[in-house]
């Protein structure tokens, strides 16, 4: 049976949310994100992007691109609402769907060609969500979740675009490396400086040659470039982690700040936690060194209750601290002690963050 798999991406989601809630910011340059010189862009209008305004750029530089730009600091529980409500509206019409992030999504509508047409179904299903959520949304559809996924992103805004089996290489072929799922700037350049920059020149490079210079990804790269991807559309469960984040302004080597941070980190997701009812088996705490990322973790089989009471330098390093700062959350050797409701400490991290003990 041939496979229907459909691809549904809400337009510039935060921006539409905004929009939403006030009008008139509707066909202005908009950005969402931090304001400050180290904020980063989230989100941002179609009329900021004609400016070269991208997400994940640095807010100061957006706004030398852009000057006029209105800057929203953004609104999680609104965009998780509204993230919700779709899903909801897809979760009643879809026969199985994945949700692969807060804006984005997969549905398999493989042999409903044979009762309704799945295209069809699909335009219809499309139109529902506009209806509902009054919220912009655009649709991919081919044989899998690759080229439907590359044909949202090339025709949206308010795309609909079906890619019929048998056309997917002549689809991809004229089209950038860089719009290839997964192939990032730094593979995208490394492909440049061997004259590769489309798909079809890709297409055309031998198998063993992406092998020996990507290794494994090699294969994921020239699969990819021919059309191919087999995997299966996931079906949606609910949220299992919670998690939150801390970008400091200056870089920082004061232990004690860093402490108070991590305390409201730690309140703030337990607070989020307890709000849904839920219970934890898993803390992962992630932190970024001025160099290096360093990621630690510890496992505590029970409902999470726990809190930070300890954080100091590594005895013998604390000259890294003073040359290096910090600019996230963590410094690279530390230690972190976490005791339980009753103030035992149940793990402690040492030799900077990569042994665990009891």
């Amino acid at each position: 049976m041939e496979r229907n798999i459909i691809h549904l991406d809400l337009d510039a989601f935060f921006v539409a949310v905004e929009c939403k809630k006030e009008p008139k910011l509707k066909g202005k340059p908009l950005i969402v994100g931090g304001s400050s010189r180290r904020g980063v862009v989230a989100a941002c209008s179609y009329e900021a992007r004609h400016f070269g305004v991208h997400s994940a750029m640095p807010m100061y530089l957006a706004l030398q691109l852009c000057p006029d730009a209105t800057v929203i600091s953004g609104d999680m529980e609104s965009y998780s609402q509204h993230s919700h409500l779709v899903t909801d509206i897809i979760a009643d019409s879809a026969p199985s769907f994945e949700k692969a992030s807060i804006d984005e999504f997969y549905i398999d509508a493989s042999g409903m060609d044979k009762f309704f047409g799945a295209f069809k179904w699909a335009v219809e299903l499309r139109k529902k969500i506009i209806q509902e959520s009054r919220l912009p949304i655009s649709l991919g559809m081919s044989v899998n979740k690759l080229v439907s996924k590359v044909a949202t992103g090339e025709f949206k805004p308010n795309a609909e675009k079906f890619i019929p089996s048998g056309t997917e290489k002549d689809f991809l072929a004229p089209l950038s490396v860089e719009k290839i799922p997964m192939i990032g700037k730094q593979t995208s350049s490394f492909l440049y400086d061997m004259g590769v920059r489309t798909v079809a020149t890709l297409r055309e490079m031998p198998l063993k040659f992406l092998v020996s210079a990507f290794g494994k990804n090699g294969m994921s790269l020239w699969n990819k470039a021919q059309g191919i991807d087999e995997s299966p559309v996931v079906p949606y469960s609910e949220q299992k982690s919670i998690s939150t984040e801390c970008t400091f302004e200056e870089d920082t080597i004061d232990v004690k700040r860093l402490k108070s941070i991590l305390i409201a980190m730690v309140e703030k997701v337990a607070f989020q936690l307890r709000a849904i009812g839920g219970h934890a088996r898993v803390a992962h705490l992630r932190g970024f060194a001025a160099v290096d990322k360093h990621c630690v973790f510890f496992q505590q089989r029970a409902p999470l209750r726990v809190r930070v009471i300890e954080l100091r330098p590594r005895r013998g390093r604390r000259d890294y601290p003073q040359r290096n700062g910090c600019n996230y959350l963590f410094i690279k050797h530390f230690y972190l002690l976490v005791a339980d409701a009753t103030g035992s400490v149940v793990y402690g991290l040492r030799r900077g963050f990569g042994t665990l003990a009891e």
